[in-house]
């Protein structure tokens, strides 16, 4: 299964512009599959958290 992030990232990068984040999410595909999905989730995380501390 194909899980599309285009709305997830536009919607991201709008009310976070300056986030790291965004700039990563920017790099990555529209679509992927659930194990790719999850695999980066946890590196998207690692960023978020890394950011705010």
């Amino acid at each position: 299964m194909s899980i599309n992030l285009k709305r997830f990232k536009l919607t991201f990068i709008e009310k976070f512009p300056n986030s790291a984040l965004s700039s990563v999410l920017l790099m990555e595909p529209d679509d992927m599959t659930e194990e790719e999905f999850l695999a980066k989730a946890r590196t998207w995380l690692f960023i978020l958290e890394t950011k705010k501390g």
